[in-house]
C-alpha cells in the first residue's frame, strides 16, 4: 500500500468518525446558551455558536462605601483595562442606593451589564429607635422612658434640660397636669399640681440627637421638634425629626463625592 493510499485511508477514517460523534449528540439550550449533550449525557458549552461569550453574573449587596471601593477596584482589575464600568445613585422613600456595573461598556460598544456592586446601606439601630416613635403622641411615662433609654443620644444645650424632664414626669407620674404655655419661640411650661404642691416643667420646643443613620457610617446632627398636649390632667407629647430627608441627601451627596475622589464616578440615575 503506497503513501496516498494510506493518507486516503486515514482522511477517511477521522471523516467517519467525526460524523459518528457528531451523530452522538444532540444541540438544544439552556437558558439561551447553546450546548452539546452526547450518548452519556454530558453538557458541553458551545461558545462558538453564541452571538456573544459567556460572562459572570453576580449582584454583590454592600453595605459601606469602603466596601464598595474595594469591590470596584478588586472586580474591576480580574475583568481588564477594556472594560469601563457606569455608576449610578438614587435615592426613594429615604434610602439610597448606588450601582456600580462593571460591564457597562466594552471594545464592542454596550454589553450586557449582568455584573454590578451595589451599595443599599441599613438604618442604624438607635436611628430606626427614634424614627420610630417621631410622629407618635407619647403618654408621660412613655415618653420619660425613652428619654432615659435614648438620653446618650440627645446632644446640645438642651441634652440636660431633657434628662431633668425624665426624671421630673417620672416624680410627678400620679401628679394632675392643669395647662400648659407655649410661646412662639422659646421653652414652654407644663404646669401640674397634687393636693398638697404645685410645679412646672419647663419643655424646650426642639432639640437635637446625633448617631450614624446607616450602619458604618459616621454620626450626623438630626433636629428635632418637641410638642406636648394637656387633656383632662394628662400630658402627652410628640417628637417629629426636622431635617432627615436633608441628611440623607447630604450622606448620599457626600458618598458621590468619596467615590468621585477615588476615580468612581456616579451620575444621579437608575440602570
Amino acid at each position: 500500500m503506497n503513501d496516498d493510499e494510506i493518507n486516503f485511508q486515514t482522511e477517511t477514517q477521522a471523516l467517519h468518525n467525526i460524523i459518528e460523534e457528531a451523530a452522538g449528540r444532540r444541540i438544544m439550550e439552556a437558558n439561551g446558551v447553546p450546548c452539546t449533550v452526547d450518548r452519556d449525557g454530558c453538557v458541553s458549552i458551545q461558545e462558538e455558536m453564541m452571538a456573544q461569550p459567556l460572562r459572570p453574573r453576580f449582584n454583590v449587596i454592600l453595605r459601606s462605601v469602603s466596601d464598595l471601593l474595594h469591590t470596584i477596584g478588586a472586580e474591576s482589575a480580574e475583568l481588564g483595562e477594556e472594560i469601563v464600568g457606569r455608576g449610578y445613585a438614587s435615592l426613594s422613600g429615604g434610602h439610597p442606593r448606588l450601582q456600580w456595573i462593571f460591564d457597562a461598556w466594552g471594545p464592542e460598544g454596550k454589553l450586557w451589564g449582568d455584573m454590578s456592586a451595589v451599595l443599599e446601606p441599613v438604618r442604624s439601630k438607635r436611628f430606626r429607635a427614634w424614627e420610630g416613635s417621631a410622629g407618635t403622641w407619647l403618654a408621660q411615662t412613655e415618653f420619660a422612658d425613652f428619654l432615659e433609654d435614648h438620653f446618650d443620644d440627645i446632644i446640645g444645650d438642651n441634652a440636660s434640660k431633657l434628662l431633668s424632664i425624665s426624671r421630673n414626669l417620672e416624680a410627678t407620674s400620679t401628679s394632675k397636669f392643669t395647662s400648659s404655655q407655649r410661646p412662639e419661640i422659646g421653652d414652654a411650661t407644663l404646669h401640674w399640681e397634687t393636693e398638697t404642691s404645685t410645679g412646672d416643667i419647663v419643655i424646650p420646643q426642639e432639640f437635637q440627637v446625633g448617631f450614624p443613620i446607616f450602619e458604618h457610617t459616621d454620626p450626623y446632627k438630626l433636629n428635632l421638634s418637641l410638642k406636648l398636649r394637656v387633656r383632662e390632667g394628662q400630658a402627652r407629647f410628640m417628637f417629629k425629626i426636622k431635617n432627615i430627608d436633608q441628611v440623607i441627601l447630604d450622606i448620599l451627596n457626600d458618598w458621590i463625592a468619596q467615590l468621585d475622589k477615588a476615580g468612581r464616578h456616579f451620575v444621579i440615575g437608575a440602570a
